[in-house]
């Protein structure tokens, strides 16, 4: 679930300006899901749950959410 919240940061960290949140959400679902399929079929160490790409997906929104907050808050 950390990495997810990290993972939001960092792709707004790399686009500092995006017209659009919802591709940056996208990016880290699709990465979390490719994760738990891996682990499904056993590529990736350990084991899949749905569980872990809602809770990931929702840190996602969370990070996203206090990003939108702060930048209004700020002056540029």
């Amino acid at each position: 679930m950390l990495w997810a919240y990290s993972l939001t940061f960092v792709l707004f960290s790399i686009v500092p300006e995006p017209k659009r949140l919802f591709p940056i959400w996208l990016i880290v679902f699709l990465f979390s899901f490719l994760w738990e399929l891996g682990q499904l079929f056993g590529i990736f160490p350990g084991t899949a749950d749905v569980f872990d790409v809602l809770f990931q997906s929702l840190s996602s929104l969370v990070a996203i959410l206090l990003i939108k907050t702060y930048k209004k808050e700020t002056p540029t």
